[in-house]
């Protein structure tokens, strides 16, 4: 069982979809959407492009292709940034 603290959650910027989850199983992955976030409101999916997804441990959970893979047992964050 895997858990997952999500971070980017702000009354303005970007949030990270779905805000919690949970990861069961070594094939397990979870599709992730990454919302703009103004006045603490959603304002729409952020394109694939403009946002780089990543794990803050890598040997717990993996981003690939917009989606988080477990690797192994263990809580971790997922972190988005600007593209450059």
């Amino acid at each position: 069982m895997l858990g997952l603290v999500l971070a980017g959650d702000s009354p303005s910027g970007i949030a990270i979809l779905p805000p919690a989850f949970a990861l069961d199983g070594p094939d397990a992955r979870q599709r992730l959407f990454v919302t703009a976030v103004r006045e603490g409101a959603s304002a729409g999916l952020v394109a694939a492009g403009e946002v780089t997804l990543r794990s803050a441990d890598e040997s717990v959970v993996r981003v690939v292709g917009g989606h988080a893979v477990a690797v192994s047992d263990g809580e971790t964050e997922l972190l988005a940034t600007a593209a450059d």
